[in-house]
């Protein structure tokens, strides 16, 4: 797992790579080993190891968010699902919660495998922290929440849903503070551009021109 984040104080961007050894070799070990690139003065250091287990974001890229990157991950006491947090800054790790969701899904094809609504990937949206379902099989919706307020749970806010389970969508940017645009993709169809206006939601393809760059 790695990720890319700038330290305003001292004015460094700074690449965290977590790794950790392959299961199997060493059962029982999941030591979360942490090492941070300044690309101010081009060394590597390692620091404290996670104290989360970061194995569900294999090869993910953290989410610079607040001075701070982010990944999904499991707690080591229950295996419940936070959100890991490494401040730049501090070069330590917090965590912060996911939204208070009881709904449950079935997974695959078998009724008694049931799994709680957790996101499987996080984004960085006009400065909030978001987390979404990219696809899930069975589900009747797939949606996209925001953190409002940093920090706070209750904050966390719907801003997308998305009512066809065949398709699934990666958020891209914010737009006028209001729209969303998105990656969509839907079985045997290519792609596309979408955007996703809150206030009324509606969901439009966006047409791409072909256009030609002169340089003079």
């Amino acid at each position: 797992m790695y990720g890319l984040g700038y330290d305003s104080v001292s004015d460094d961007y700074r690449v965290v790579m977590i790794s950790h050894k392959i299961p199997g070799i060493e059962p029982g070990c999941i030591e979360m080993f942490v090492d941070v690139y300044s690309v101010g003065n081009g060394t590597w250091k390692r620091v404290d190891s996670s104290p989360y287990n970061h194995t569900i974001s294999d090869f993910e890229a953290g989410v610079f968010v607040d001075g701070s990157i982010h990944w999904l991950a499991r707690k080591t006491t229950d295996e419940s699902c936070v959100i890991a947090v490494f401040n730049l800054r501090e070069e330590k790790f917090r965590e912060l919660p996911l939204p208070s969701l009881v709904d449950k899904y079935v997974v695959g094809d078998f009724d008694d495998e049931v799994e709680d609504l957790v996101f499987d990937k996080l984004a960085g949206l006009g400065g909030y922290l978001c987390g979404y379902l990219e696809f899930l099989d069975n589900c009747q919706s797939i949606d996209a929440w925001m953190m409002k307020k940093y920090g706070v749970q209750e904050s966390w806010t719907k801003i997308f849903v998305n009512d066809d389970p065949y398709s699934s969508f990666r958020p891209i940017c914010l737009y006028k503070k209001k729209q969303m645009v998105l990656l969509m993709h839907e079985d045997n169809i290519d792609e596309k551009l979408a955007i996703y206006n809150s206030e009324d939601g509606t969901l439009k393809d966006i047409e791409l021109m072909a256009f030609q760059v002169v340089l003079v």
